[in-house]
């Protein structure tokens, strides 16, 4: 995991058997690591250019999350 979620400006984070997710409200942004840890790279993109969201849930194959106005759902990494 980051030696800081700070430095991913996490809002919301939730995790299940397939890794961790979170959504960073000041990149914009929903990113996830597997349990294992980041890659050297770093965390994974889910989703980028969002405004607004909150309510992040994960389902089978998907995350869900929402805005002000709507719901939304992409696949999991």
């Amino acid at each position: 995991y980051p030696d800081s979620w700070r430095d991913y400006g996490s809002l919301e984070i939730k995790a299940d058997d397939a890794g961790v997710y979170w959504i960073n409200s000041t990149a914009g942004t929903i990113r996830h690591c597997p349990l294992s840890g980041c890659p050297d790279g770093g965390a994974t993109y889910v989703v980028r250019n969002l405004t607004g969201a909150v309510n992040l849930t994960l389902g089978p194959g998907f995350v869900y999350y929402t805005t002000a106005t709507a719901i939304y759902k992409v696949a999991k990494p």
